[in-house]
């Protein structure tokens, strides 16, 4: 009888030995896995850090700089578009891409045609990709949209009878010379054919002809002479 306590007291031993085994085990499972599961929300957290930082370093660039892009961004690879960023203490933790109209990312083989050489103000919006290296390498990725400049830019000559691509919204301004006629042609061809205004020439005792056109940006535009002496023509930028 003895003995056959004795063997079912080393039974249970044995059983109870294993679920505590089995125990200490899944408790050291969920032990690594929370720490693995810690670690990879830190390094998230510090990618989108290091990506928002960059969305920032790119936004106060386009609102403060002017002419083409990689002016603005000197070093930006012409082909892929990347432009890295400066180092904000722990090296150059993203990089940035600039968007088109269309979203697509301005580079070499853009097919609308948005280059690096083209204008700052072509950008609309930058996606920035932070990588967090410490510990698990993580990238986080942010986007964010250019806000429109709306104010002024700088007056500029034009000549008459030259045909111009608006960079941006904007307004000829023209005036006849002594009793010439001249019209106003706009549109999105590269030759102009719309004719939005034309002048009728100085009537007795009347100033000069003069006109006010608004441009769509991308569209094309000429200030033709009819008769007479050339206009002056001048184009007034809205925005950069």
């Amino acid at each position: 009888m003895k003995q056959k306590q004795s063997g079912s007291g080393l039974i249970f031993a044995v059983i109870l030995m294993f679920v505590i085994l089995a125990m200490v085990v899944t408790l050291s499972s969920i032990t690594v896995l929370e720490t693995k599961m810690n670690q990879k929300s830190k390094s998230s957290v510090g990618a989108f850090y290091n990506a928002d930082s960059g969305v920032e370093w790119a936004l106060n660039k386009i609102a403060s700089g002017s002419g083409a892009i990689n002016t603005v961004f000197s070093g930006i690879d012409a082909t892929t578009g990347k432009k890295s960023c400066p180092d904000f203490g722990s090296g150059s933790p993203c990089d940035i891409y600039f968007l088109d109209s269309a979203g697509k990312v301005i580079n070499s083989s853009n097919a609308n045609s948005v280059f690096t050489t083209s204008d700052i103000s072509l950008v609309k919006a930058v996606r920035s990709v932070g990588t967090q290296s410490t510990g698990e390498v993580t990238q986080r990725a942010i986007e964010a949209a250019v806000a429109a400049n709306t104010a002024f830019g700088s007056w500029s000559t034009k000549s008459a009878n030259t045909i111009y691509q608006a960079a941006t919204d904007g307004f000829i301004v023209a005036f006849a010379g002594g009793t010439s006629y001249f019209q106003v042609k706009t549109d999105s061809n590269s030759t102009p054919t719309a004719v939005v205004m034309q002048s009728e020439g100085q009537l007795a005792g009347a100033g000069r002809p003069v006109a006010t056109v608004p441009v769509r940006k991308s569209d094309y535009w000429k200030v033709e002479t009819l008769n007479g002496t050339n206009p002056t023509v001048s184009w007034l930028p809205l925005g950069n």
